[in-house]
């Protein structure tokens, strides 16, 4: 059995899938044998404002170039950043456009590329190539290595039309640099309807990695739990009941694991937060917290982020699902203490983190009005947060990425001009002053 008891995204779109590609997520949650004391909605604390000190207010903007001619749009899927200042950003589709001698646009075929990388030292990206040029890739998920290269996964699918997913052909994994490729491999397909849009992120430590990739089987939700230890990938499947969305974060000597599932053992609800811990070489996951109680307002999309100061954001919505507010909970690295839940801020369609050391940025898009908003918030995993929102013209998700000098929000911007591209890549960036 996969959990023992302790004693103690709806479906969401990116603006070009929305367009033609496909939805993002549509999940469905795990039982356990009873009920642990929960932090519930209600007992949550707002946050304390403050003045930035770490992020300059001030943002450049600019578009994702390849060159002179060639502007370029990816999908964040993931978004993950070197400590050499370098970003990889990577996802399907991947759209390149180049400008022709009558100030035009025209779309150029991609299925060679797999991403881009931010570099700090120049005004232009540079383009990932594919591993497997063309072949259809989708699911990209990655993890920064210690040597300036990156651990990526991804799946090799058969595209289909929206609302149905792709069909997971082939799971893989490899490492790169942005150009170069190695130790490309596959892994074992659990399942026949492996879905590349309900996957967790990919968690690396030390030499081992976590990722599970959910399908569904016989009415409940099932997981392929993906691990990599001393050198060797494996993986097995795992009855995840009605789970909706997981998370991974790796500690020395634990992994941790969020949960969002409706409560099987508890009052009714919709979407509950919990807390799972193991150590590093065990198989079985102890529930350590119900941290949040969903009740009628449900909790999507759990995401860590950072090391030594170790949080745990998540969306929920207030109403019926028309508002949505981001949180915050600090976890250390056992999963046996949950800090106060944090209010980070409303308006949040799209929640995306970022941490070095002990600071975090959070950026939060609200595409839901009829003027946009990003809101970019600055913390320590304490309650106090220093916020800044302006409108914006941003569609779709986004992604972030903290660097030595500077926070990177990766957003999508679309045209209604008939002579620019449809959509590209935004890279939107505030300088940055801690270590």
């Amino acid at each position: 059995m996969l959990f023992s008891s302790h004693a103690g995204r709806i479906a969401r779109t990116s603006m070009a899938r929305f367009a033609g590609t496909r939805a993002l997520f549509a999940l469905a949650a795990l039982t356990l044998p009873r009920v642990v004391p929960a932090q519930s909605h209600d007992s949550a604390a707002s946050s304390t404002a403050s003045r930035f000190r770490c992020m300059d207010t001030a943002a450049t903007i600019t578009p994702a170039r390849l060159d002179a001619k060639h502007l370029i749009y990816v999908e964040q899927e993931t978004v993950v950043a070197q400590t050499d200042g370098r970003i990889l950003v990577a996802g399907s589709p991947v759209f390149v456009w180049r400008e022709n001698d009558f100030d035009l646009h025209e779309m150029l075929k991609v299925d060679s590329l797999f991403g881009m990388v931010i570099d700090s030292t120049s005004t232009t990206v540079r383009a990932i190539p594919s591993p497997l040029p063309g072949r259809s890739l989708d699911g990209m998920r990655a993890a920064a290595l210690p040597d300036g290269w990156w651990l990526v996964t991804f799946a090799e699918v058969d595209p289909r039309q929206m609302p149905k997913h792709p069909i997971v052909k082939q799971m893989w994994a490899g490492e790169t640099d942005g150009t170069r490729w190695r130790e490309l491999r596959t892994l074992p397909v659990l399942g026949d309807s492996l879905n590349s849009m309900q996957m967790s992120n990919l968690a690396w430590r030390d030499g081992r990695a976590r990722l599970a990739v959910q399908y569904p089987r016989e009415g409940w939700t099932y997981g392929a739990m993906y691990s990599l230890d001393d050198g060797v990938w494996s993986a097995r499947t795992e009855n995840l009941r009605l789970t909706n969305y997981i998370a991974f974060s790796l500690s020395p000597t634990h992994d941790l694991m969020a949960v969002v599932r409706p409560s099987e053992d508890g009052p009714p609800d919709i979407n509950s937060l919990y807390l799972f811990a193991k150590r590093a070489e065990d198989s079985v996951w102890t529930r350590k917290s119900w941290i949040v109680v969903g009740g009628e307002h449900p909790v999507q999309e759990p995401m860590f982020s950072g090391d030594s100061v170790r949080v745990l954001s998540w969306r929920r919505t207030s109403d019926d699902g028309a508002h949505w507010d981001a949180w915050f909970a600090t976890v250390d690295a056992r999963g046996d203490s949950v800090g106060r839940i944090t209010n980070v801020g409303p308006g949040a369609i799209e929640v995306a983190v970022a941490s070095s050391g002990a600071q975090h940025v959070w950026a939060i898009h609200d595409r839901g009005r009829p003027t946009a908003t990003l809101r970019v918030v600055e913390g320590d995993g304490s309650p106090t947060l220093a916020s800044r929102t302006a409108a914006t013209d941003y569609a779709g998700l986004i992604g972030v990425a903290l660097t030595r000098n500077r926070v990177i929000v990766v957003a999508s911007r679309p045209s209604s001009d008939l002579r620019a591209p449809d959509v590209i890549s935004v890279i939107h960036t505030h300088a940055w002053r801690c270590p």
